[in-house]
């Protein structure tokens, strides 16, 4: 079940239950949304929950809900709050004043052990910074790429006024930060950000592998899968598309549209002459979602930035090959022979494309495989969470610094 506007009532699912352990950590996370439409933190997210709750931490994660809803009301082995966003007519306020009064009335009630920000920004990550500090417990901060310098320019003016009134300090005051990539680690640094840093990656859902199927005569697929947002390259790739036009292939993008960018998207391609070859299908979720992962003979992600990049590696678990640049941290689609990671640009794009799609069959599918295997041993979420699991025992004071946490 999903979270419609009409059920904008706060929710309250709790099916934590810790059988026999004693005294587990109790953590307070708070996310500025889980809109499905959010890109990779709104799965990436819950799945972190679920798996610390498999591994002994107890969690309560606070989210404010947007009109559309939040994430499946059900099924989660953690306890998830939501409280309604503020409106002003047809126009969606950035806060949700129940959320900010609920912090107190939550922690007299759970006695949480410290307090992770999921975000930056928004008043929802502010609340959780202000209420950290008044209650002297230690801040975790992960920005999911949020500080980066590419998030910084965008709407600048706005983040340059928040900066000022409250996210520097926001930022200065965690006990630690949380970074998925060396690069992300190195932006927070460049912040002026001098505290421990643990470098963490993302965890990655393991798909039931399903040996692709591929009709004789039926063209080939290439397949984007994330926001259609400026900051994914979508033009270079259509660019580069025009100039390759690999025989018998087709292109297919999906994702949700963030602030019209799929109208301007449609424009070029039909001035590309290219409407024949390019599916627009908008947002996929769940199951619906690893079909069609399954279903690609490559994929493509050409952006600008990414703190991780989940959709690549959710395309490697699911055995497709992958084209990104270096905007994305993804050396290890070179290291492992598993992809290209290659410049930013049309030029490099427009020469990969070429190579991609005219190897065969069995080529592509070999580097699927190297893929697959490269997630499941490097991005298992049970990992994630044991390792985010020692950063808390260490900011806690319950245990030494683990290895991953960068001091310099």
């Amino acid at each position: 079940m999903t979270i419609l506007p009409s059920d904008l009532l706060e929710f309250d699912l709790n099916t934590s239950s810790f059988p026999g352990q004693k005294d587990p950590l109790s953590v307070l996370s708070v996310s500025a949304g889980l809109s499905r439409n959010g890109g990779g933190t709104s799965y990436a997210i819950p799945a972190l929950h679920d798996a610390l709750a498999e591994v002994g931490v107890q969690t309560t994660l606070v989210t404010p809900l947007g009109r559309e809803g939040g994430p499946p009301s059900e099924g989660f082995k953690f306890e998830l709050k939501g409280f309604p966003q503020a409106g002003l007519g047809p126009w969606e306020l950035p806060w949700a004043p129940a959320l900010r009064e609920n912090l107190k009335a939550l922690c007299l009630d759970k006695g949480f052990d410290l307090v992770h920000n999921h975000g930056a920004w928004l008043p929802a990550n502010h609340d959780a910074s202000r209420f950290a500090a008044e209650r002297d417990l230690p801040l975790v901060l992960s920005s999911h790429g949020m500080l980066s310098k590419w998030c910084l320019n965008h709407n600048n003016l706005r983040k340059k006024l928040a900066w000022g009134l409250f996210q520097r300090k926001d930022l200065l005051t965690a006990r630690a930060a949380h970074a998925s990539s060396a690069r992300e680690a190195k932006e927070l640094r460049e912040l002026g950000y001098n505290g421990p840093i643990a470098l963490i990656p993302n965890g990655v859902e393991i798909p039931e592998w399903r040996e692709p199927a591929r009709p004789q005569g039926q063209p080939r697929t290439a397949l984007f899968l994330s926001r259609v947002h400026p900051q994914k390259g979508l033009p270079s790739l259509v660019e580069a598309w025009d100039r390759v036009r690999p025989r018998n292939w087709r292109m297919v993008v999906a994702g949700p549209d963030d602030g019209g960018h799929r109208a301007k998207l449609e424009e070029l391609v039909e001035q590309k002459k290219l409407s024949d070859l390019f599916t627009f299908l908008g947002p996929v979720h769940g199951q619906a979602k690893w079909d069609l992962y399954r279903s690609a003979d490559l994929f493509i992600l050409p952006t600008v930035y990414e703190s991780f990049g989940l959709v690549v590696a959710e395309a490697l678990a699911s055995g497709v090959p992958v084209i990104t640049t270096h905007g994305a941290p993804w050396a290890d689609l070179n290291i492992k022979n598993c992809g290209w990671w290659i410049p930013n640009g049309v030029e490099a794009l427009t020469h990969t494309l070429g190579d991609a799609t005219q190897a065969s069959d069995n080529t592509r599918r070999a580097m699927g495989r190297r893929g697959r295997d490269l997630v499941i041993q490097k991005f298992s979420w049970r990992n994630t969470a044991l390792d985010m699991k020692a950063l808390y025992q260490w900011v806690t004071d319950e245990a030494e610094c683990p290895p991953f946490v960068r001091m310099d």
